[in-house]
C-alpha cells in the first residue's frame, strides 16, 4: 500500500504538470480559435438583430450615435441579403441624420434620408454601380471609401486568417459589455507586416465576444495617430424569426422620390 501511494504521488504531480501545460497552451491558442468562432457564428446566421452604438474621434472630425440593423440571409435571387439599418440616435453635428433608414428586401433597395427628405429607389445591382461612381456621399450623407467586392475574404476562415496576417491576437481576460459577459481579444499590429502608413499610426485594436456564443459585442480602435473610434452593441440577437415587413418601405406623402437609374455620374467621372 505505502508503495503505491508513493508510486501514486509522482504519477498524479506529473498529470498535473500535464493538465496546466495543457491549459496554458490552450489559452495561448484560443483567441485565435475565439476569432475563428465567432465569424463562423455570424456567417452560418440566418438572421441579425443589433443595436450598435458608435463613437469616433479625429483630427478634424468627431461624432457619436446609435444605429439598430436587421438582416435575413440569402433573400435575394443571387443570394442578396435583406436587411434594415436606421439612424436612432446621433450627436448635434448629425442630429438631423436621426431618422434616415436603408431598407432592401434582397432585390429592391430604398435609401431614405431624413435630412433633405429624399428616398433613392431602386435595385441591388443599380445601388452597386451608383456607389461605384461616387455617390455614396449624395445617397448617405458621407463619402464611403471603396471596395473591391471581388477583393473581399469569400469564407469567414479567409476573413479571419488575413486579419491574423497583420496582427498577433492577445487574450486580455473577461468584461461585461451592456451586462453580458464577453471575452476580450486585443490584436496587436505586426509591424514587418503593415503598410507603411498603417505602421506610422500605430493603435490597437480590441475586441468583445459575447462568452455564451462568441456573437460580437464590441471593437474599439485606440492609440493611433489617427484618431480612435468604439462600436458596442446594447443587444444582439442571430437566427430569430423576423417580420418580413421589417425589409419593406412606404414612401410618405411629400416624400421626394429618386430612382438610382437616373443619378448621372459625378463630374469627376464624366470630364
Amino acid at each position: 500500500m505505502t508503495r503505491s501511494r508513493k508510486l501514486f504521488l509522482p504519477i498524479g504531480a506529473l498529470l498535473a504538470v500535464v493538465a496546466l501545460a495543457a491549459v496554458v497552451m490552450m489559452v495561448r491558442a484560443s483567441a485565435d480559435d475565439l476569432l475563428h468562432q465567432s465569424a463562423r457564428l455570424l456567417a452560418d446566421a440566418t438572421t441579425g438583430h443589433a443595436i450598435l452604438s458608435f463613437e469616433f474621434e479625429a483630427p478634424e472630425k468627431s461624432g457619436s450615435g446609435t444605429v439598430e440593423v436587421w438582416a435575413q440571409k440569402d433573400a435575394g435571387p443571387n443570394g442578396e441579403p435583406a436587411f434594415q439599418v436606421e439612424i436612432l440616435e446621433a450627436d448635434a453635428e448629425y442630429a438631423d441624420a436621426v431618422g434616415s433608414v436603408a431598407v432592401s428586401d434582397g432585390t429592391q433597395v430604398w435609401i431614405y434620408r431624413n435630412d433633405t427628405n429624399t428616398v433613392y429607389v431602386g435595385t441591388v445591382a443599380e445601388l452597386k454601380e451608383r456607389m461605384k461612381e461616387g455617390h455614396s456621399e449624395e445617397l448617405t450623407g458621407h463619402d464611403l471609401p471603396d471596395y473591391d467586392e471581388e477583393e473581399m475574404p469569400q469564407t469567414p476562415e479567409e476573413a479571419v486568417e488575413r486579419l491574423l496576417q497583420y496582427f498577433t491576437a492577445e487574450r486580455m481576460g473577461t468584461m461585461d459589455i451592456n451586462s453580458m459577459a464577453a471575452n476580450q481579444l486585443r490584436l496587436v499590429p505586426i509591424p514587418e507586416q503593415m503598410p507603411d502608413e498603417f505602421r506610422a499610426n500605430g493603435g490597437l485594436l480590441d475586441v468583445w465576444l459575447r462568452t455564451d456564443d462568441n456573437a460580437p459585442l464590441g471593437v474599439e480602435f485606440s492609440g493611433a495617430a489617427v484618431g480612435s473610434g468604439k462600436i458596442i452593441a446594447s443587444e444582439i440577437e442571430l437566427n430569430q424569426e423576423l417580420d418580413p415587413a421589417l425589409f419593406t418601405f412606404t414612401i410618405e406623402e411629400g416624400v421626394e422620390v429618386v430612382q438610382l437609374a437616373d443619378l448621372e455620374p459625378p463630374p469627376s467621372l464624366t470630364v
